[in-house]
């Protein structure tokens, strides 16, 4: 869809830039990116220098932010700042001792989501923490995320804390810092009225883009306001604080269903997906209901949405084509395709399913294809309980940018294929894609392509070869 007047068209719109992290599209005016909260501008190195006169400088500092605190205490009358309430019977975090020493000498740091460390070893670090690391590795501050989903939906993604060189961000000081880190924490901390999102425990799936610490997170429409709070307890009894800020609310939802719309044949199909595409907002969750057809001509996808196929089951033989989409400032733009049936010609010829932007297989059958699914440029592919068999290559990767993109396929089942996984290209040059709970039955070879060596097969996977 254009950019500027919201006509259908095939091409990306050349004045638009990349997310340097994300790959996601943006006007080339954009400071920010939406869908991974990326800052555009270039982030020279913190290179602080170690002299005196930086000692000197910090003292200064450190008397004004005390003075200035001073005045605004005497101003406020002594009111100190309130923390929003637990609504779950925990307690909340209490604010900050005023009279406790702050700055880089002192035992407590708190400074958003970033700060610097003076280390036991003499070496000062750069600490911060952001949401998802950068496709080709590291990340960026950021300290704010705001989301918009369905109200019987969760969504799952990463917090993750880097470390680096303050004078040097090149080097690797992972090893030099946990040396100096006793253990960590992480709480959300709920406002009145909001639940409180889940921190999930650690997991090294980030490690290889130079993250020191990672967890998975869960959130739903109800978790409005969020404080993600990062305590790292140093052996020396030093504590640093970082602080991040989740925000969700709830997504409105369109169903179009078969039973009220014409959709019978492609034609009709088309034409109503193209009309939705001009007429709703793009942040509006939509939900199209299909009959119990076979529909027989190609699809193009040109906004998000979910195909339900039908209870007796909705049939596709010509390919289903996801294309690029305008990224939202709110929300994961993505198409789910669940419960279909995309059957081939029987000669292998043709690719199943194309996306070009991020998207869903859940409980599909996907069958007789050159190609069952390819994730290409600007897209990714998730698999959920659906089934690969008797295609050329079941799955392909191929693709280095996207707007939204994991690590894992679940419950894959790939049976008599030529090629099962096909890995070409990855969004993350890090990545390591985790294969779980997945069957490979007689496919001549399950995993090929040069990031072959990147892919995991997980404990509950089954792998069984033809003699």
């Amino acid at each position: 869809m254009c950019w500027n007047c919201g006509t259908l068209c095939e091409v990306v719109v050349e004045n638009r830039k990349k997310c340097i992290r994300c790959g996601a599209l943006l006007p080339q005016e954009a400071s920010f990116c939406p869908c991974c909260t990326a800052s555009q501008l270039a982030r020279e190195p913190m290179s602080p220098p170690r002299s005196e006169k930086r000692r000197e400088a910090l003292a200064c500092a450190v008397l004004l932010v005390v003075l200035m605190g001073a005045v605004l205490w005497a101003t406020l009358g002594g009111r100190a700042a309130q923390t929003p309430p637990r609504t779950d019977g925990a307690q909340a975090l209490e604010p900050a001792d005023p009279t406790e020493p702050t700055g880089l000498s002192g035992n407590y740091q708190s400074d958003g989501c970033q700060t610097w460390y003076d280390g036991a070893d003499g070496r000062m670090y750069h600490l911060y923490v952001c949401f998802s690391p950068q496709s080709d590795g590291g990340g960026l501050p950021a300290s704010h995320r705001s989301e918009l989903l369905p109200a019987d939906a969760s969504g799952t993604s990463p917090l993750c804390l880097f470390v680096e060189d303050a004078e040097d961000p090149s080097l690797d000081v992972r090893e030099d810092f946990s040396a100096l880190l006793a253990y960590h924490t992480v709480e959300a901390v709920a406002a009145e009225g909001s639940d409180t999102c889940t921190i999930l425990g650690e997991t090294d799936s980030y490690y290889n883009a130079g993250a020191l610490l990672a967890h998975e997170h869960e959130v739903t429409s109800a978790c409005t306001y969020n404080d993600i709070i990062w305590t790292l307890h140093m052996k020396t009894g030093d504590k640093i604080t970082l602080r991040q800020v989740e925000e969700c609310s709830e997504k409105q939802r369109r169903t179009v269903s078969w039973e009220d719309t014409p959709m019978d044949t492609t034609a009709d199909l088309q034409a109503l997906l193209d009309d939705l595409t001009l007429n709703l907002s793009a942040e509006t969750e939509l939900v199209v209901e299909l009959p119990s057809v076979t529909y027989t001509e190609p699809l193009t996808i040109r906004r998000a949405m979910t195909l339900q196929a039908h209870a007796d089951g909705t049939e596709f033989t010509a390919p289903i084509t996801v294309n690029h989409m305008a990224y939202s400032e709110v929300t994961d733009i993505h198409v789910v395709l669940s419960g279909l049936r995309l059957c081939g010609a029987g000669d292998m010829t043709g690719t199943g399913v194309t996306a070009k932007a991020p998207t869903y297989l859940n409980s599909c059958w996907i069958t007789n294809w050159d190609v069952g699914a390819l994730a290409a440029d600007g897209g990714w592919i998730w698999v959920e309980k659906s089934s690969f068999t008797r295609n050329a290559t079941a799955l392909r990767i191929d693709t280095t940018e996207s707007s939204s993109w994991g690590s894992d396929l679940h419950g894959g089942n790939f049976i008599r294929n030529g090629t099962a996984l096909d890995i070409q290209r990855m969004p993350g040059e890090w990545m390591t894609y985790y294969v779980h709970n997945s069957t490979f039955t007689d496919n001549d070879t399950v995993i090929a392509g040069p990031l072959a060596d990147q892919v995991r097969l997980e404990d509950g996977n089954y792998v069984q070869q033809s003699t």
